[in-house]
């Protein structure tokens, strides 16, 4: 029997809060751990009011040690978030109101483990993040 009125299970119901982000004013040694402990190669960068303001890649870290002529994470230590944000950084964002079959798809195709939740495309506040290995079968 099939149910004409059910509504699609949205991605605001199975957004958790990690702390797979970071701020602007943190320092980019900071990120590449967040990076590291998420398995991760792109992390979300947030203002201070939470909402995503673009996002950094570890080829971005690994062109600034480049650049610095170093190979030594500590040697980048003075380096902010916001010194190399990329604004306009292909970041995936789901939004709350987005179906969560069709994000589960997206995901897969694009080989994200994690993917940040934000209000609308409109108002990026970050409500959670959408773990892959939790939507399987969903």
């Amino acid at each position: 029997m099939r149910y004409k009125n059910m509504r699609p299970a949205r991605a605001g119901n199975f957004a958790t809060p990690l702390n797979a982000y970071t701020l602007a004013d943190d320092t980019v040694k900071d990120a590449l751990k967040k990076m590291l402990e998420f398995n991760i190669s792109k992390i979300a960068v947030c203002n201070k009011n939470f909402k995503i303001i673009g996002g950094i890649s570890k080829n971005q870290i690994k062109n600034l040690l480049k650049n610095q002529k170093t190979s030594n994470i500590d040697a980048i230590q003075k380096y902010l978030t916001k010194d190399i944000l990329d604004n306009g950084a292909e970041l995936a964002l789901a939004y709350t109101g987005s179906n969560i079959r069709e994000v589960t798809s997206a995901m897969q195709m694009l080989n994200l483990k994690l993917m940040p939740v934000v209000k609308s495309p409109w108002d990026r506040e970050l409500k959670g993040f959408l773990e892959l290995k939790h939507l399987k079968g969903i």
